[in-house]
């Protein structure tokens, strides 16, 4: 990236440290249940499924109560846009049709007279808009790539999803993240490609700051106000010990090379859902270059490359355990049901990232470049003994068509 003009403006952060993190939007969520939603990822299969989840909370009265929504991936593609439309809740999530009703022809005429979110999905034509941008941007990206050019400011990924799933609703997708009164404080949340056997670091976005809970090797673990995450600052410059005021947060007046913006909404959630980039991640750069996925400049620690959530926790638990939140709804997006006979079985596909987090999951091959062992090692949270009766819990509501 080549600097500008540096400029003289006064940032805000907050260092990382091993003791409990006092986040920037604590004092304003005093008002709300300690529950937080978690959107698993799960690409149009999670989007689909998060609407109907949330349809459900606010039905029952729950989503305006809670204090978070933490998205992964697909689940970020109904997240973020319900964070930024203007229409209320309602009108967004749209009704709900009861089993006995879903005939053709009312699932045909399903959300056709007003602007909620599924008929945005239903009509955004993602693959066809995918490929038309790639084949328009896809000169430009090879010559950026031989030439060591900058990369466009949007990647064609991001332009896409802001196309199909904003631009339906009006959303100014220049804009970042919006927290609106009586509803969840969103996280949306994506991961930095850090290499090795810990692959990649969570990478949390949110209407208040940006940043990594997690330092690794030349990453700092630092939130930063959103406006500051792509500034350009000396590490001279700044204190990465904690303010005397956590909830306040660090407080420094720094000379900026180059943009001094929020990531635009579509962005974030773009990074949130690029599971191609994850794959590509392997390609030395080249790839991931040509197809110009999200490489974003991250405050002190210069060039970052970002790809999907689901590279460190594709249940979307993580970031509401870091906020201490004791209740947390968890939105699975499977693609089987849990209905396997032996605890081996249900902790593979898409119940393997659930059991992760107990240190359970099991693989006859490496998850994510490493061994199971070193995978759950990463991961575990929960106590290990109790994904059996999670388990067991599930399969009984299972039998009795609970779930």
């Amino acid at each position: 990236m080549g600097n500008k003009a540096s400029k003289s403006v006064t940032i805000k952060y907050w260092p990382i440290t091993a003791e409990q993190i006092v986040f920037p939007e604590f004092g304003t969520l005093n008002s709300k249940d300690d529950v937080g939603i978690a959107l698993s990822g799960g690409g149009v299969r999670a989007a689909v499924l998060a609407i109907g989840w949330l349809q459900v909370f606010h039905e029952l009265g729950v989503l305006e109560k809670v204090k978070y929504v933490s998205s992964i991936s697909g689940g970020s593609w109904t997240s973020a846009p319900m964070s930024n439309v203007s229409s209320d809740m309602t009108t967004f999530l749209g009704n709900i049709i009861p089993p006995e009703q879903c005939s053709i022809k009312n699932l045909n005429e399903f959300g056709s007279k007003d602007k909620s979110h599924a008929k945005a999905i239903a009509d955004s034509e993602f693959s066809t808009v995918l490929l038309k941008e790639f084949l328009t941007k896809a000169p430009q990206s090879i010559f950026n790539t031989i030439f060591h050019r900058a990369i466009p400011k949007e990647d064609f990924w991001a332009h896409t999803v802001g196309k199909s799933f904003f631009e339906y609703h009006g959303i100014d997708h220049t804009l970042g993240l919006n927290h609106k009164p009586g509803f969840p404080f969103p996280i949306v949340n994506g991961s930095i490609i850090v290499g090795g056997k810990r692959g990649a670091i969570p990478l949390e976005f949110t209407p208040l700051y940006h940043g990594t809970p997690v330092s690794h090797g030349k990453i700092d673990g630092v939130y930063v106000e959103s406006k500051s995450f792509t500034a350009n600052v000396n590490k001279s410059d700044v204190s990465l010990i904690p303010s005397s005021n956590p909830l306040q947060g660090n407080v420094s007046t720094v000379e900026v090379n180059g943009p001094f913006k929020s990531l635009m909404c579509n962005e974030i959630a773009g990074i949130s859902s690029s599971a191609i980039a994850q794959v590509l991640a392997g390609v030395p750069h080249v790839g991931y270059d040509l197809l110009d996925f999200p490489e974003h400049q991250y405050f002190i620690n210069g060039q970052v490359k970002c790809v999907d959530g689901g590279s460190t926790d594709n249940t979307g638990t993580l970031a509401l355990i870091r906020r201490n939140v004791t209740k947390i709804i968890v939105c699975l997006a499977c693609n089987a049901a849990i209905t396997s006979p032996t605890i081996a079985d249900a902790n593979q596909g898409s119940y393997g990232t659930l059991a992760g987090l107990f240190g359970a999951q099991s693989s006859p091959k490496d998850i994510d470049g490493v061994s199971s062992d070193e995978y759950n090692a990463q991961r575990k949270v929960f106590e290990l003994n109790k994904w059996d009766e999670l388990v067991a819990a599930l399969k009984e509501k299972d039998k009795k068509g609970q779930l």
